[in-house]
């Protein structure tokens, strides 16, 4: 008699073990399917691209507007190798090589210029461009207006504003 419970309290144990791992499996297909449809979002191939782009190396540029308070009788090489100059001071020579300054637009009339710099370096070119004031003991005066992230808009912007 003793051997039938035992093997009748085995066959009960086999059975929870098995409904307890169904329950499991089940519980691991929703979380399965809840991460393969966020794999599928538009946010999360964006991430997984722009991420992607990193390791190969890609670097990105920004672009920032800004306008001449004084000094409008400047040319396009004179004003950046300003800008060349007080970024070389404030962070160095290495900096300024990695960073990449440079003048892409500037229009003498309205006294607005387009910078392109290194993503990673905007702050300091931002920096840079205030510093000139000083550089220049206030005959020039650079105020950043905006940054944007291509060429074309920040042409935009420095045309209509």
């Amino acid at each position: 008699m003793t051997a039938e419970y035992i093997t009748l309290a085995a066959a009960a144990a086999a059975l929870a073990i098995s409904i307890a791992s169904l329950a499991y499996v089940l519980m691991l297909r929703k979380r399965i399917t809840a991460l393969l449809s966020a794999l599928d979002s538009r946010a999360l191939r964006r991430y997984l691209r722009a991420v992607e782009a990193r390791q190969r190396g890609r670097d990105r540029k920004r672009f920032i507007v800004f306008k001449l308070l004084a000094g409008k009788g400047l040319g396009k090489d004179e004003l950046e190798g300003l800008v060349r100059t007080s970024f070389r001071q404030l962070f160095g020579t290495t900096a300024l090589a990695v960073a990449g300054v440079s003048v892409a637009h500037y229009n003498p009339g309205k006294g607005i210029g387009v910078l392109r710099v290194r993503a990673t370096h905007k702050n300091h070119a931002v920096l840079a461009l205030a510093a000139i004031d000083a550089l220049t003991d206030g005959e020039v005066i650079a105020q950043p207006l905006r940054t944007t992230g291509t060429l074309r808009k920040a042409m935009k912007y420095a045309e209509g504003g």
